[in-house]
């Protein structure tokens, strides 16, 4: 035990604050950054853990931690869309054209990608955030 710190708390006090921290969890962290990118997905998985995908996105001073990987992923214009989607349940993509104002095409890209990591599905023409 530090001389100092024993000294600043109190030698009983340090021993009470030592037991209580020393926890013993079995977890593996997995950490993927993709190559000239600071961003990084952290996987958790272990028998003391509840198993989960988190999303690192290095803000310049550190990262920020989202819970959803794949909507943390996604650019300015496919996150509009994936909201226009959860605010208007089984909308059409006619109606998320029209309230964006963008083209037909640059729509469907989005809504594809939504699709694509399954965030979004179609039914009968009409789209649905999972």
């Amino acid at each position: 035990m530090s001389e100092s710190l024993g000294q600043r708390i109190g030698h009983k006090d340090f021993e009470l604050m030592e037991n209580k921290l020393n926890l013993v969890w079995a977890a593996t962290l997995v950490m993927e950054q993709r190559t000239g990118s600071k961003d990084c997905k952290l996987n958790v998985t272990g028998k003391d853990v509840e198993q989960c995908d988190k999303y690192l996105s290095w803000n310049g001073h550190g990262f920020n931690i989202d819970d959803d990987v794949y909507e943390a992923q996604l650019g300015p214009f496919q996150r509009l869309v994936l909201n226009l989607i959860k605010e208007s349940p089984r909308c059409m993509q006619k109606s998320i054209v029209v309230t964006t104002g963008k083209d037909q095409s640059q729509v469907s890209k989005a809504i594809d990608k939504l699709v694509e990591v399954g965030l979004v599905v179609k039914k009968e023409g009409r789209l649905i955030a999972q």
